[in-house]
């Protein structure tokens, strides 16, 4: 399923996710989170699809989660001979921790129902939402977050001179 298409078509094939994610010691010009924005559209296509995918959610969560964390071998490198010689002997890799049955359970969709057909998208915007869990989930439910209202956008912390309206005539279409 997915953690095999994961593990075939990213880590195998040799994506860079230490660059990628900025894993390494020294940050590169080459960070480019396209693991993190490829779990974001999948997780787009189970908004559209609940019930064609075997899992929730919450494995893409936890996914995008411990590929930023270094917690286990897996997203640790740039490629397949990398892992196996610096990290396999001694990180865990998250596929044993997500497949044992008391944690696949958690995120096993129990309204799984397959269709047999391909899955045809809708391409309109307003079918696409914010990953909430994924954006906000360092977001502490019940307090607001102190945002600058319209009235002092011009006077923002950290900024020397107000800033000046730019005219409407020169913004670029």
């Amino acid at each position: 399923g997915l953690l095999r298409l994961i593990q075939k078509e990213w880590c195998s094939f040799g994506h860079r996710f230490r660059t990628r994610l900025g894993l390494g010691e020294v940050p590169s010009g080459e960070y480019s989170p396209v693991f993190i924005q490829w779990l974001d559209c999948v997780y787009q296509l189970f908004r559209q699809f609940p019930t064609a995918f075997e899992w929730t959610p919450s494995i893409l969560l936890r996914l995008a989660t411990e590929a930023l964390s270094n917690r286990y071998g897996t997203f640790l490198c740039d490629n397949e001979l990398e892992r196996s010689e610096k990290v396999k002997p001694f990180a865990l890799s998250l596929w044993s921790i997500l497949l044992k049955p008391d944690e696949a359970s958690t995120w096993f969709n129990w309204d799984y129902a397959p269709t047999g057909k391909a899955l045809i998208p809708s391409i309109c915007q307003a079918n696409y939402v914010i990953w909430d869990a994924y954006w906000f989930r360092y977001h502490v439910r019940g307090q607001q977050r102190s945002c600058p209202d319209a009235a002092n956008a011009s006077t923002l912390p950290g900024l020397s001179q107000p800033r000046a309206a730019v005219p409407a005539a020169s913004v670029a279409p």
